[in-house]
């Protein structure tokens, strides 16, 4: 009886770990379960409303499902897109697209360019990745996320022709021309201003360009520019350059913050003008005017003491005049006054 009692405990006690055991398992994947819910009502959410397009394809390159932005891209409707299937929307002429199969077969991914054909037979490039991964009844899929290129590519181009004709008229400017990072080293300088400055290009690079700077003005210089750099204002002003037989050569420098969208300085563009016959010019008008002013300073002595020198007689004229006419005088006066007039 004692041993049945026993037996029947430890059964109990068994099976009463195995129902919790069973319990916590249903629990663990009751929470799987909604971890799978989850995910996939994410990876839902990101198909459907993301702003690139999204097929689910097989390696045989049938489509099970496109997302709305790739319905958008194409101007397929999603059944549309299934029926065409992969080589129904891609460029088969193009020459990346077995490339690309081959990488992803050899590697379980693969991306690059490739060129895909819209509802109105209009070709347009894109940017495609792709993976190979399985479903959860291990079927092979692969998924292709594909990113139009063609307002990049205006954009490049756009860029490209700006540069080319920024870079045409800076080779053949009359101006030095110069360019900046935000930090205010120099990055760029065109023919020009290594004319002006005697130094070579690499040498203008950074801080570089002080070396030929005229060392009474690169003080003054250099606190001109960080201030104007640390506040984003334009720069503007002269200095001197000393080539290396000692010609010093005057120029006048502006330079003018760039900023992108956000209205952030990316870096500054500058000129830089030889302007040292006007400073010769001026430099002789300054002369002409000191040498006008002290020839008028000359004449202005001059005529004062000319008249300091003639009052003295003009005055004995005048008055020996007055007296030599009185009635009252004696022949010997008039002689005298005569005498003292015609010595004055």
């Amino acid at each position: 009886m004692e041993d049945r009692m026993l037996k029947s405990e430890e059964a109990e006690k068994k099976i009463r770990i195995y129902a919790a055991q069973l319990e916590a398992e249903i629990e663990q994947r009751k929470m799987a379960t909604l971890a799978l819910k989850e995910s996939e009502d994410k990876y839902r959410s990101i198909f459907e409303n993301s702003g690139i397009a999204i097929l689910l394809t097989a390696p045989d390159g049938r489509i099970f499902s496109a997302n709305d932005f790739a319905c958008k891209l194409f101007g397929w409707t999603e059944e549309e897109i299934c029926k065409l299937g992969r080589n129904g929307l891609a460029d088969a002429s193009d020459p990346n697209l077995p490339a690309l199969l081959h990488e992803r077969r050899q590697m379980g991914h693969a991306s690059g360019e490739l060129t895909f054909i819209r509802k109105c037979d209009s070709k347009f490039l894109a940017e495609v990745s792709s993976i190979i991964f399985h479903d959860r009844e291990g079927n092979e899929r692969t998924s292709m996320v594909i990113r139009d290129l063609t307002e990049q590519r205006i954009a490049e181009e756009a860029l490209k022709e700006s540069e080319l004709r920024f870079r045409i008229l800076a080779e053949s400017s009359p101006v030095g021309i110069f360019t900046t990072d935000e930090h205010g080293l120099t990055n760029y300088v065109n023919p020009r201003w290594c004319e002006i400055s005697q130094l070579s290009f690499e040498e203008s690079l950074g801080y570089g360009w002080l070396k030929s700077t005229h060392p009474d003005d690169r003080e003054n210089l250099i606190r001109s520019w960080q201030q104007t750099s640390l506040l984003g204002g334009v720069s503007k002003a002269e200095y001197r350059f000393i080539q290396p037989d000692g010609t010093e050569i005057w120029v006048i420098g502006q330079a003018v913050p760039q900023k992108n969208e956000q209205d952030i300085i990316t870096g500054y563009i500058g000129t830089i003008t030889d302007i040292t016959e006007r400073k010769k010019m001026e430099g002789e008008l300054i002369r002409s005017k000191e040498k006008a002013e002290e020839s008028d300073r000359l004449k202005t002595a001059f005529l004062q003491n000319i008249s300091h020198e003639i009052r003295t007689p003009l005055n004995s004229i005048v008055g020996f005049s007055s007296l030599i006419t009185e009635p009252d005088s004696s022949p010997e006066d008039r002689e005298y006054y005569s005498s003292i007039i015609n010595q004055s």
